[in-house]
């Protein structure tokens, strides 16, 4: 996040204690200020049913940081349905978050492969017969790694 995302997040974090009295200013500034928050459910209570002019939605988009707001006021609607957009913004975010979590997992997955596969080549190795500072310094070759690094995963392995 950058130094300008991040004061635009703090004066909207911050804008609590402000009363507007331009409604449309204070919607942003409200709606913003809760989704930053993660409060979708306070939202829905104080908005319910409630429409919003596109271009209000587009600006809390661009405040929030938010891509999937702003995808929707590409539609050719000019009023857009509050709880609606934060359902479909929920559902962005649970979608990236699924994608790092598979992501991270898939990545987890194999180091363990990586790290299993040096120990079971080192312990072949030994078990032909050869000596265990030579089942690392081969396997070390092999994985293309320092003989530090496999000393660490065969101890770790123990």
């Amino acid at each position: 996040m950058s130094k300008k995302q991040l004061k635009k997040v703090l004066q909207v974090c911050r804008s609590e204690k402000y009363k507007f009295d331009n409604e449309d200013v204070q919607t942003v500034f409200e709606v913003s200020r809760e989704i930053q928050a993660g409060r979708f459910e306070k939202l829905k209570e104080q908005y319910g049913d409630k429409k919003i002019r596109g271009e209000l939605l587009r600006v809390i988009g661009a405040v929030t940081s938010s891509k999937e707001l702003m995808k929707q006021t590409e539609q050719e609607q000019e009023v857009f349905d509050v709880c609606r957009s934060l359902e479909l913004l929920k559902e962005q975010g649970k979608e990236e978050g699924l994608k790092q979590g598979k992501a991270e997992g898939l990545k987890q997955g194999k180091a363990e492969g990586l790290q299993l596969g040096i120990v079971n080549a080192i312990s072949l190795i030994v078990d032909m017969g050869h000596e265990l500072s030579v089942a690392v310094e081969q396997s070390a070759k092999k994985y293309q790694m320092s003989e530090e690094e496999v000393w660490g995963i065969w101890n770790a392995s123990r």
